[in-house]
């Protein structure tokens, strides 16, 4: 769609990121027609779900259908502008409905492109104004984040990349660390040494280790 599902999508491709689009139409209508460009970035650079086949009719109740897929595959979902009657709040019902974590943006209680967002919030949906409001709620998608970038350094070896990846579900011990990479304390303390001088990893109290935020 135009607006926000576009401004979305754009800034994931702009930040070298992944998205993955769900339509309410097959694969070969894109709609609206204006989208087509957005539409060839995201299949180079993410994925394009449609569980209608080519040739099927588009019919205007595919689009509040599809959203239970769109809130499905999501952790979470941000609503940031959303009139009274808007398909976004039926995306939020879905979220509650599936268990996912549900955000609301506020915006001014005149504006009616905000009448949705703030009962939403009255109703219990979790205020955001930043990007910490969201991170403090789903701490994992911060150390998928820094994961990302750590993997992309040329110095790494294979055992400290799969280091990340264990760290990137949150602190472990270091008998954790040592049960999943079978590994001798001591070669795993050189190791550790090696990532935390790398500005990989920081060390906390108990002997745990997290990945260090960018």
């Amino acid at each position: 769609a135009e607006g926000i599902d576009s401004a979305a999508h754009r800034g994931a491709l702009d930040a070298k990121g992944k998205t993955v689009a769900v339509w309410g139409t097959p694969l070969n209508v894109v709609f609206p027609a204006s989208n087509r460009e957005l539409a060839e970035q995201i299949k180079k650079h993410g994925t394009i779900y449609s569980e209608y086949l080519p040739g099927a009719d588009t019919m205007a109740g595919n689009f509040p259908e599809r959203n239970r897929i769109i809130s499905g595959l999501s952790e979470g979902v941000v609503v940031v502008e959303a009139g009274s009657k808007s398909g976004a709040l039926i995306t939020a019902q879905c979220a509650l409905e599936q268990g996912r974590e549900l955000f609301a943006v506020p915006g001014s209680p005149h504006a009616r492109r905000s009448l949705g967002t703030n009962q939403l919030i009255k109703s219990g949906a979790k205020l955001i104004t930043e990007t910490e409001d969201i991170f403090s709620e789903l701490p994992r998608l911060r150390n998928e984040i820094a994961a990302t970038q750590f993997r992309q350094l040329p110095d790494m070896t294979d055992m400290e990349l799969r280091m990340v990846d264990l760290l990137t579900s949150g602190p472990l011990q270091i008998d954790q660390l040592c049960r999943e990479t079978e590994l001798p304390v001591s070669e795993l303390l050189e190791y550790l040494l090696a990532l935390e001088l790398k500005g990989i990893i920081q060390e906390l109290s108990g002997k745990r280790f997290i990945l260090a935020q960018q």
